[in-house]
């Protein structure tokens, strides 16, 4: 296939430039002979940072070699001392400014986006940015929550995205409907098991469940505890915990569906209103918040 017909991706992810599933992702893809590829992910892991971006000092961003995979070795990649954000608006305003992507991934993600947790993914936050730039998205991450299998299948994964990533750029392309607030990425989530085990696609919704967190105290050693030069109060020292909380029943609900073993593709929107929010609106108007302010 000529370079002229290919689709052009850029991946990035929160996992790092290391990542086994961002690696697996990419030799899929390349294996195909379908995809023109760039690389953009952060120098280390970025979990939990959501469309965060840096503002306060310089990104530092070097070439960064793929080549430990034969295969890998002429696919352009940078490493980013940032955030999955900044590697895709670093990419698409000073990395690649010559090449503009068809189509942006983030993932594979290790460990699943559903639900609430969807705020602070980094790997939604990094296709979050490539929707915000007017670009078709996608975050993808690998459902290891309930071991079906010892290995993390990360390549049977991007092999199960293919027909994915061919469905959604047909239909964004067949599509008339390109308001902005119409835009969307998709969410998707694969279960962790065999091909033979996955029972197909399921167009789910973005449930209630995530994480319930807590912070366990740990000890603070005196250095930590009172760095060189500080003459303030003591620090305490905590460490964030937690584990899924099941709230979800519906069976078109994100990790429902994976549990049930389906592929989960969750259509995201860029914007955070909600289905009710005009009788909201008006419920707030009725209850006095319009006239709570004097303007006289």
């Amino acid at each position: 296939m000529s370079e002229s017909k290919k689709v052009r991706v850029l991946i990035t992810n929160d996992d790092g430039i290391m990542a086994e599933g961002m690696l697996a992702l990419v030799r899929v893809l390349w294996n195909t002979g379908r995809f023109d590829l760039r690389v953009a992910c952060p120098a280390t892991e970025q979990s939990g940072v959501s469309q965060s971006i840096t503002l306060h000092r310089p990104i530092y961003a070097s070439l960064y070699h793929l080549d430990k995979d034969p295969l890998l070795k002429d696919i352009l990649a940078y490493q980013v001392e940032g955030t999955p954000a900044d590697c895709v608006k670093l990419a698409l305003t000073a990395l690649y400014v010559n090449w503009s992507p068809d189509l942006v991934i983030s993932g594979i993600n290790n460990g699943l986006n559903s639900g609430t947790s969807l705020l602070y993914s980094g790997t939604v936050g990094g296709a979050t940015e490539g929707l915000l730039n007017g670009l078709n998205s996608i975050a993808v991450s690998l459902d290891h929550s309930v071991r079906h299998c010892p290995t993390l299948l990360y390549t049977s994964a991007a092999e199960l995205l293919l027909p994915i990533i061919d469905s959604f750029l047909a239909f964004q392309l067949s599509s008339t409907n390109k308001k902005k607030e119409n835009w969307f990425l998709l969410n998707v989530n694969v279960p962790n098991r065999e091909k033979k085990d996955i029972k197909g696609v399921k167009i789910t919704r973005q449930g209630v469940s995530g994480f319930r967190e807590f912070h366990s105290e740990l000890e603070a050693d005196e250095k930590e505890a009172k760095p060189t030069g500080d003459s303030g109060p003591t620090r305490r020292k905590f460490q964030l915990r937690g584990k899924i909380a099941m709230e979800d029943e519906d069976e078109d609900i994100d990790i429902v569906a994976l549990k049930q073993g389906f592929v989960s593709v969750t259509p995201i929107g860029l914007f955070r209103t909600f289905p009710n929010q005009q009788e909201i609106r008006d419920q707030l108007a009725s209850a006095g918040m319009t006239n709570c302010i004097s303007t006289s």
